[in-house]
């Protein structure tokens, strides 16, 4: 065999070991993604909730096959079928609905149901109700109020309208067909028509519609009329069609009961709890919340209605008016920048003008100068050379003159645009300043909590988040309790919400007085609070906040003379190694209803 048949034999040989290494370390790889895959999907299948025994029982044969059977493919069969169970299984969730929705969101749909929206608002309302449902948080609810209170007042306003043509309609006809009779003038208020639905009959009062059915006797017997006894306050709920010129009945329109007026009142005092509005409409939203607390009147929960309508406008109409002020800022900010930058391009463009004098300048000196270097060579005698030696100088001297004043005339530009522009941008940086403040005052208000003073839900979100990114990264740890004041339902029912709002302000001043400088402290919403402690583990947490607990319930509260005792119950965690901001919170929270199902005035740890 030649040497070259041998270098061939041996470089093939050297191949084929070498593909029978690289096949045995890709069976080994094939082998631990199996293992792996193995028991993963091993450790899948303990995740079933056991809610279908058809299904817990094929998971538990996939599990053993998984682990004492080497073929695989002979399970393929029992996948198939739990992956055919799995699907059925998200097809019937997916149909079902919600089995819960936070309380806000379930309570305007509520409202929703019982506001009967007329055909033209009937899109805005579906809309909202859009809205609603992919509401995921409590944080989305008050843009949602001031679009139902917004609703509200169309509605308002298209059943008004609707009354009165429907009052001046009825006038006419009656004309029509009696023009020798007087005609009672049409109602200017509202007018008696069929209110169906809930809330549609808080807008009709009762005394009016008796005002209307009095001035309206039956034009075929007005005798009867007459000796009709006095009708009862209440009349039977019915459904009556009336038009003037007809025989009125005994019954007059239908009122709601005064467990429904106290409900829907209870409805409304919860939706000026959620609103985040200014101090002083916060101070009006109280005085409203005050005066439906109790409420048993149709004409007062009306009242309540329209106020909180005309609230929620006016913290719209703010809004609004600030956006404006914004815009008008920035429009300005932007001219004075164009400003600017004309002086600027006006500064380049003299820099650009000196600069090509210049060029200009020395190529005539340059080109005087040749013509003096060839006088030189060329001159006959001394008396030539020199009257054309001065003559060349006295042109150079010129376009040196003609360069300085138009550099002199440049400058004094260049000074007067870099004055200009010195004053442009101090105006511009102190307007800067002004808004900057007043952003960071605006942010300080958005982050505090207008009834007690402590941050709100959403500087709470936002410290959570950053104490959670910090703890992952350096783990620092931290401890999150959660508050919630005990019975609190019960201090509104008994003493009224203004009492109500007094013990959350004592409240939220213990919890600051008694927290270090380091804690934050929020309210969370209605009568819960949270208190994050950095540096803190949990053991270290308990003493401090169980100390917080009995300080709360020694406060002395009083409603005419006589105390009130108030205690709070608290929920504790500590942060961990794959938290977020909801599972931190639904932890503590968990550890707040053991408390409360322990006996209340406690704290848990969790």
């Amino acid at each position: 065999m030649s040497d070259k048949s041998s270098r061939k034999a041996d470089l093939w040989q050297r191949k084929y070991y070498e593909s029978l290494d690289e096949l045995e370390q890709k069976e080994k790889q094939w082998e631990e993604l199996e293992s792996l895959l193995r028991l993963l999907a091993s450790r899948l299948t303990l995740l079933s909730d056991a809610s279908d025994e058809q299904l817990e029982k094929k998971l538990d044969k996939l599990r053993s096959n998984l682990r004492y059977e080497d073929n695989a493919l002979k399970f393929r069969p029992l996948i198939n079928d739990v992956s055919a169970a799995i699907a059925k299984a998200d097809a019937e969730i997916k149909t079902r609905s919600p089995a819960h929705e936070f309380e806000s969101a379930n309570t305007l749909n509520i409202l929703l149901d019982e506001l009967n929206v007329p055909a033209t608002l009937q899109r805005q309302e579906r809309h909202l109700r859009k809205r609603i449902a992919r509401a995921k948080s409590e944080k989305d609810i008050p843009e949602l109020v001031k679009d139902m209170a917004e609703l509200l007042g169309l509605s308002m306003e298209v059943l008004v309208e609707k009354k009165c043509e429907e009052a001046n309609k009825a006038a006419q006809t009656e004309t029509e067909k009696h023009p020798s009779e007087p005609v009672p003038p049409a109602p200017t208020g509202k007018p008696q028509v069929e209110k169906p639905g809930f809330l549609k009959k808080l807008f009709s009062s009762t005394a009016d519609e008796k005002d209307s059915v009095a001035d309206a006797p039956s034009a075929e017997a007005p005798a009867q009329a007459e000796k009709e006894s006095p009708r009862p306050d209440k009349a039977e709920p019915h459904d009556t069609d009336m038009d003037v010129g007809q025989e009125v009945n005994d019954g007059v329109a239908s009122e709601i009961s005064a467990q429904d007026i106290s409900y829907a009142a209870g409805i409304l005092i919860e939706l000026l709890e959620q609103l985040d509005l200014p101090h002083d409409l916060c101070v009006e939203a109280a005085l409203i919340r005050q005066r439906l607390q109790p409420c048993y009147e149709q004409e007062k929960l009306a009242q309540g209605l329209e106020a909180t309508a005309a609230l929620v406008a006016e913290a719209h109409d703010r809004i609004f008016n600030e956006k404006k002020e914004l815009e008008a800022f920035l429009q300005q900010l932007t001219e004075r920048l164009q400003e600017i930058d004309t002086d600027l391009q006006q500064t380049v463009r003299l820099q650009q003008l000196s600069l090509t004098g210049s060029r200009e300048v020395n190529a005539a000196v340059e080109e005087e100068v040749r013509g003096i270097e060839q006088s030189v060579e060329k001159a006959a005698d001394l008396a030539t050379l020199q009257t054309d030696v001065q003559a060349r100088v006295i042109i150079i001297r010129d376009h040196m003159d003609k360069f300085l004043q138009a550099e002199l005339l440049r400058d004094r530009q260049s000074t007067d645009i870099s004055e200009h522009l010195k004053k442009e941008l101090s105006a511009a940086e102190d307007e800067i300043d002004t808004l900057r403040k007043q952003l960071e005052a605006e942010r300080a208000q958005s982050m505090q909590d207008a009834l007690t003073g402590l941050y709100n839900r959403k500087a709470y979100d936002q410290y959570i988040h950053d104490e959670l990114a910090r703890f992952k990264r350096y783990g620092s740890p931290f401890v999150l309790g959660v508050w919630d004041v005990d019975l609190f339902k019960s201090v509104n029912d008994q003493y009224g919400h203004v009492a109500g709002d007094k013990v959350l302000k004592v409240i939220a001043s213990v919890i600051a007085e008694n927290t270090r400088e380091t804690d934050i402290a929020a309210r969370y919403g209605g009568e819960e609070f949270a208190v994050i402690m950095p540096e803190t583990n949990i053991e270290a947490a308990y003493p401090s906040l169980d100390k917080l607990r009995g300080i709360i319930q020694s406060c002395a509260f009083h409603f005419r003379g006589k105390r009130v005792e108030i205690t709070a119950s608290c929920g504790m965690t500590e942060a961990r190694k794959d938290d977020t901001p909801e599972s931190i919170f639904q932890r503590a929270d968990s550890g707040l209803y053991k408390a409360k199902e322990n006996g209340r005035n406690r704290c848990e740890k969790v």
